[in-house]
């Protein structure tokens, strides 16, 4: 199946990383590196704009690692990607993040609804995971409320300043994202 290019579900449309401008490319950007954005990344790292064009000019090849950038009404809505799929098992690892610039409640949520979509229904993956920084409760909240399930802890397994936080495994599969999706 082909995972490059434009997809909708209700009111967001999902548009990959590989058809992306270069205003949409740049936008990208400066979100990822949004304070608000980047102290949840496990690689707490600043992406400078060389690397960020590397990374954006290898999406059309990618063939594991798919990114798409999430539109409503009002505009941007976040970004959310589907990395490390592995076709045989039906897995995919699920990256998310909201337009920091966007404060309505609800908008991560609709994201993350239409991901999950996409993930079953469009890619027809089994099983879905992420890993969540254990301090970010907002987060882990907000994907149990849409169905997915605690899996375990790495312990100590991301370095914040000198600190060590564990990383929180949830996943789901596609019949408790059907039996959801039902509710």
């Amino acid at each position: 199946m082909a995972m490059h290019g434009i997809y909708n579900y209700q009111d967001l449309t999902l548009k990959s990383f590989s058809v992306l401008n270069e205003i949409e490319s740049n936008f990208v950007l400066e979100m990822r590196n949004h304070p608000e954005v980047a102290s949840w990344m496990v690689g707490n790292i600043k992406i400078d704009r060389q690397s960020h064009k590397q990374f954006m000019a290898n999406q059309s090849s990618e063939t594991r690692n798919f990114n798409y950038l999430a539109y409503d009404a009002d505009g941007v809505a976040g970004v959310v990607s589907l990395h490390r799929v592995d076709r045989y098992n039906e897995i995919a690892w699920l990256g998310i993040y909201k337009n920091p610039f966007r404060s309505e409640k609800g908008l991560g949520r609709k994201i993350l609804k239409a991901i999950c979509h996409f993930a079953f229904e469009v890619a027809k993956l089994h099983t879905f995971k992420i890993e969540v920084v254990s301090n970010n409760a907002a987060a882990i909240r907000a994907y149990s409320a849409i169905g997915f399930k605690n899996e375990g802890v790495w312990r100590e397994a991301v370095k914040r300043d000198s600190d060590y936080l564990d990383l929180v495994l949830m996943g789901m599969t596609f019949s408790e994202w059907v039996g959801h999706e039902k509710k």
